[in-house]
């Protein structure tokens, strides 16, 4: 469990987003919103609720923290509420109309997905806004079936095909730009699937290996490696900036 976030200042004055504020110039929005899936500690997909945003700040924020381990996952969601799911909030019966990633807020809004539900009278009109203590960014819901810029470390859930995958590691033996090679040599991506409610399996995709370049099947769906960068050029790269591209479709 982590420890118990006090009343922070940032909360006190009513500024929960800005206390997960950054500087630096804000990049372009999304054209389509991305939707994060979120889970407490005690709770599992039972207990899921979801956000779509185009907010560029909540998409790079949420992103970081999927790079981290689920226990290193400090941050937490916070946020005004409203009735209905908002069209993306599972069958929940009510979603949030804005949210912020912060470490800390006041009591009176923390709770679960389930007693917000039970009793969205009061929330809806007394507390108005919903921060459970013990959630954290579970995921990426992707509506594509082509997952770009996927990290080390990474989860996508692809709605439409009800499964879940991670990046876990990349092997890369390409041949340096820079270099003389006897062979061009290959990438592997090594991924770790989950289909449903069934446990999660390894799988490794191939980029650059002739007959079994770039693709995978499991569960009757196709995995294929569209591309791995960046690419080498003399020295080894530090694994955190890979990034892949992969695309699940029906065999």
């Amino acid at each position: 469990m982590r420890t118990i976030r006090l009343f922070s200042l940032c909360a006190a004055v009513g500024l929960l987003a800005a206390c997960g504020g950054g500087g630096g110039d804000d990049p372009a929005p999304p054209s389509q919103p991305v939707t994060f899936a979120m889970r407490t500690e005690t709770g599992g997909a039972e207990q899921e609720f979801r956000y779509s945003t185009t907010s560029p700040e909540f998409i790079a924020r949420a992103r970081a923290q999927l790079l981290l381990p689920v226990a290193n996952r400090k941050t937490f969601p916070a946020g005004a509420i409203a009735a209905g799911n908002g069209g993306v909030n599972l069958n929940w019966g009510w979603h949030f109309t804005d949210l912020s990633l912060v470490e800390a807020a006041i009591e009176l809004c923390d709770g679960s997905p389930a007693m917000v539900q039970a009793d969205l009278g009061y929330w809806l009109n007394t507390v108005k806004r919903f921060c459970p203590w013990s959630g954290y960014v579970h995921s990426e819901v992707a509506a594509d079936t082509t997952q770009r810029d996927l990290a080390i470390g990474q989860t996508r859930e692809i709605a439409s095909l009800k499964i879940s995958i991670e990046l876990r590691d990349i092997v890369d033996n390409r041949c340096p730009a820079a270099a003389i090679c006897v062979s061009a040599g290959h990438a592997e991506a090594q991924l770790w699937v989950r289909i449903g409610g069934q446990a999660a399996q390894p799988l490794t995709l191939t980029l650059g290996a002739g007959a079994r370049d770039r693709q995978a099947t499991l569960g009757g769906l196709r995995f294929t490696l569209d591309s791995l960068s960046p690419y080498p050029v003399n020295d080894p790269i530090p694994k955190a900036q890979y990034r892949a591209s992969v695309t699940v479709g029906r065999v």
